[in-house]
């Protein structure tokens, strides 16, 4: 009976795992709440255009070595939204190091930098929001208990990026061509 009951209790955990997991009891997830964990990827393939329009738009505008200075504020926005959705706890030492590395590129630009432009600037610094935001989204899906892989993050998340970038680009021809004429 000792065997019976080590095997009924590891049955029974098993099923309290499948049931976490999202199984019906046969293997095989269940459908909705599948494609529910997925939803989430959605965002993520929109902050993924967003990074890539508003960063190719502020170059433009902006010379690179001022791009380049002020993308490195990336990280900062990650520490930021990871803070936020608790995937990180606030340290000071480690926004002191962030803090550190984004001051040091920011004065290795700063000699070079050129006439400046505060559309471009606004661009830059959506840019750098919106791939912090982004990463930070990618590390809560990973870590959400999906059993998920980063194939599998791109595999969902590009199609919504993809869908997202020819509108973006229709309207930055437009606008270049606005801009270029002033």
């Amino acid at each position: 009976t000792g065997g019976s009951l080590s095997t009924s209790t590891s049955t029974n955990a098993n099923a309290n795992a499948n049931a976490a997991a999202g199984d019906d009891g046969s293997g095989k997830r269940v459908w909705s709440e599948y494609f529910s964990q997925r939803l989430m990827a959605i965002p993520i393939g929109l902050c993924l255009a967003a990074e890539i329009t508003l960063s190719n738009l502020s170059l433009l505008t902006l010379s690179v070595s001022f791009h380049t200075m002020v993308k490195s504020s990336v990280p900062v926005f990650v520490l930021f939204f990871s803070t936020i959705f608790g995937l990180e706890k606030w340290n000071p030492y480690l926004a002191l190091t962030i803090l550190t590395i984004v001051v040091g590129i920011s004065i290795c630009s700063f000699g070079e930098r050129g006439h400046f432009s505060v559309v471009g600037f606004l661009f830059i610094l959506g840019s750098a929001i919106a791939s912090g935001l982004r990463w930070s989204c990618s590390q809560f899906w990973l870590q959400s208990g999906n059993e998920s892989t980063v194939v599998e993050l791109l595999f969902w998340t590009l199609p919504a990026a993809i869908a997202v970038l020819p509108p973006f680009a229709a309207k930055w021809v437009r606008w270049r061509w606005r801009w270029r004429w002033r």
